[in-house]
């Protein structure tokens, strides 16, 4: 009787201490989300979200991802990474030729949006090929991509 006395009373300690122990870990807040981001990895309601914890993030279709697709909980009670926001596509324009003339394009700094179209025109010493016209599309991709080479090569 004495030991199992002793073995009930050692596993209530070991209990409270685990329970103690648990209570002073460090723990994330979820943070406040766009209303089209989807997130994965959530605990069951009322369980706190400690260090190691991965969330995952998925914006609906018409939406684009900015910033992390996965973050972490650390030890210190901080995301690794800010919660990331859903935004409506833009299409991205990379490095063009200097021979390349471009009409359309927005402002410095401002990004080009679904539906926006942009022209394009060689200088005379070169001749353009693929698409005289393209335009930005839901997806943030453009509809067709575009060539140039030089005249004097052909």
């Amino acid at each position: 009787m004495m030991k199992l006395r002793l073995r009930l009373w050692l596993f209530v300690l070991w209990l409270n201490v685990k329970t103690s122990l648990q209570q002073n870990d460090p723990t994330c807040e979820f943070g406040i989300i766009h209303s089209n981001l989807f997130v994965a990895g959530l605990p069951p309601q009322n369980q706190p979200i400690t260090a190691g914890h991965k969330l995952r993030f998925l914006c609906s279709d018409e939406y684009k991802l900015k910033g992390s697709k996965e973050i972490e909980c650390l030890q210190t009670g901080q995301w690794n990474s800010p919660f990331p926001t859903c935004s409506d596509p833009t299409c991205e324009v990379g490095v063009m030729d200097p021979r390349l003339f471009v009409s359309g394009l927005p402002l410095l700094n401002q990004p080009i949006q679904p539906g926006h179209k942009l022209r394009f025109q060689c200088n005379k010493e070169s001749e353009l090929r693929g698409s005289r016209e393209i335009e930005c599309l839901r997806t943030g991709q453009l509809d067709q991509l575009y060539t140039q080479k030089n005249s004097s090569s052909t």
